[in-house]
């Protein structure tokens, strides 16, 4: 009786063979089991064996474009962290393609909505900033002591007023500020006394005139918070450094993670 022709062995039965061979089993002991010629078994071992390298080959290009493109998305996020941390604005021109891959990964994330709040927050807390620096030199303008004994010193008036402001911002958001008895000093600079409060130059001063200087601000940051401006500026600030916890938490997510969910028109088909 004349024995029928063989099917052709597709893929499932090839890597069967495979796997069969990989275990210890002989190419003559595979096509005697399943009635295959023994050459028939060689031959689609070997193209078994390149199937599943080019598979492998292809898995791992897939994966380290993968992991490129992950990593370019935690990088993109880094960059949105620091501008937050630095209090910066946060828009699309930090780089538009990223942004527009990361809103598609993750559209529903809370990020897009915060993001949102803090620009706006932000341009609310410059002009409350620059609001209360203007009432703090009409406050300076008027005061006394300083129109008798520093009348005219416009670069002492100026200096006053912006470490006010930052004196009331640091209070507002209850972190550590200047010292007026350790930061207030004078320096020597081209045969100039000049005064210094912290950071902020308060122009020519003799150090006969520190003393008086001190006292005027001791009293004026005592008061600081009775200024009108001070309470809408304090919740502003508070509202800010909210919103600044929240997007950092919710950026940490991402960057810490590693994997963003979902895709986007970037990812590797």
């Amino acid at each position: 009786m004349t024995r029928g022709k063989k099917p052709a062995v597709d893929y499932l039965k090839r890597h069967d063979w495979l796997e069969q061979y990989r275990r210890g089993s002989s190419p003559p002991t595979i096509a005697k089991k399943d009635g295959y010629d023994v050459r028939t078994v060689r031959k689609n071992l070997d193209i078994a064996q390149q199937e599943l390298e080019g598979s492998e080959a292809r898995t791992m290009v897939y994966r380290d474009a993968l992991q490129k493109h992950y990593g370019d998305l935690c990088s993109f996020t880094e960059k949105v962290d620091a501008a937050v941390a630095n209090e910066q604005p946060v828009s699309q021109s930090l780089n538009e393609r990223m942004w527009s891959a990361l809103h598609q990964h993750i559209p529903a994330n809370p990020l897009w909505r915060l993001l949102g709040r803090w620009n706006t927050l932000l341009k609310e807390c410059r002009e409350q900033r620059n609001e209360f620096k203007v009432q703090i030199k009409q406050i300076l303008r008027s005061d006394r002591e300083i129109t008798e004994r520093f009348s005219g010193r416009n670069i002492l008036i100026e200096g006053l007023a912006q470490a006010l402001l930052f004196q009331a911002v640091q209070q507002a958001r209850q972190v550590p500020n200047l010292d007026v008895v350790k930061d207030l000093n004078i320096e020597s600079v081209d045969n100039q006394t000049l005064g210094r409060y912290g950071p902020f130059g308060l122009g020519p001063v003799e150090e006969s005139e520190l003393d008086s200087i001190q006292k005027i601000i001791q009293r004026l940051e005592i008061g600081i918070i009775n200024f009108d401006g001070y309470e809408k500026l304090k919740q502003i600030e508070t509202d800010l450094l909210n919103i600044k916890k929240e997007l950092q938490d919710n950026l940490a997510v991402i960057i810490f993670r590693r994997i963003v969910p979902g895709s986007c028109r970037y990812c590797p088909i």
